[in-house]
């Protein structure tokens, strides 16, 4: 079994806020892309667990989006679970690591229940396969294709509703560089809404209690014979037809040459390119061995 991946940083941020992980346990196969956000409220945090995460000095600051990925990526590493109770575990990682700044001097973040803007938020792609089955894990929008084919991951009513109002703004004004100014309030508040019942919340993890419909998980029973080719990548891509790490990058590209600050034919939230992190594993070839590329 062979893996490949790829990360990058965004244009504007020092440190990546995804992860990825592959691992294999005695023939059976643990996979995963997250996706964080950059904290609006809140600051920059001194976390060791990060730094060596990083290979940085231990007193290297950090993004909450930064911090909440390494969390995760932790949990991933070391759980067996799948579904609600890894998402539970990630959650819990994140509560405690809270408490552990807010005692370091972050009072603020003891209040995280009640104002849910200053956690630390993420999305996450999860797969546990063997020769038999696979069993998929999904909040959010990092996306996981098998042979060509979507099996989890969609695009949140906020995203696309941001984008239209981006997109809205530009057409109106030509203001391409105020655009972001005008969204940003919308953004802040979207931290309140998330795991609740405005209409434009989404599921997420940050740390809090979850909507068990939040967590999407299924399990493939039949796994393909023959080669099989898995695909996470997070939202820092655009879907291509070639669901490569190749054809991920290609498309992005593609995406900036014909329509350079996001606005027309490829709405995002801005003209800087995202984080953007892809993982891909050929299948059923020998279950007992990885490689990673």
């Amino acid at each position: 079994m062979k893996a490949r991946y790829i990360s990058v940083p965004g244009d504007n941020k020092k440190h990546s806020e995804d992860f990825s992980y592959t691992g294999l346990r005695k023939g059976r196969l643990v996979a995963a892309v997250g996706d964080w956000a950059t904290n609006l409220i809140g600051g920059l945090y001194i976390d060791r667990e990060t730094a060596l995460a990083f290979g940085h000095s231990p007193n290297t600051q950090y993004s909450g989006g930064s911090i909440g990925a390494q969390i995760a990526r932790r949990v991933v590493e070391k759980s067996e679970s799948t579904g609600h109770k890894l998402v539970g575990e990630i959650n819990n990682a994140l509560a405690a690591k809270y408490e552990e700044l807010a005692d370091r001097g972050h009072e603020e973040l003891r209040n995280f229940r009640e104002d849910p803007r200053l956690c630390f938020t993420g999305f996450l792609a999860h797969v546990t396969a063997t020769h038999d089955e696979m069993t998929l894990t999904s909040v959010g929008d990092v996306m996981i294709y098998m042979n060509g084919k979507r099996l989890a991951g969609e695009e949140t009513k906020i995203q696309r509703f941001l984008n239209v109002v981006r997109q809205a703004y530009i057409d109106a004004t030509g203001d391409i560089n105020g655009a972001y100014d005008v969204i940003k309030p919308i953004i802040r508040e979207q931290y309140r809404w998330q795991n609740g019942t405005h209409p434009l919340s989404c599921a997420s993890i940050n740390g809090n209690p979850m909507p068990a419909k939040g967590i999407v998980t299924s399990t493939i029973i039949n796994m393909p014979k023959k080669h099989a080719s898995l695909l996470l990548f997070s939202d820092g891509y655009v879907t291509p037809s070639d669901l490569t790490i190749e054809g991920l990058e290609d498309m992005l590209a593609y995406v900036y040459r014909v329509d350079p600050y996001r606005c027309k034919q490829f709405p995002a939230v801005g003209t800087l390119k995202d984080d953007r992190t892809a993982l891909e594993i050929s299948l059923n070839q020998n279950w007992d061995a990885l490689f990673i590329e």
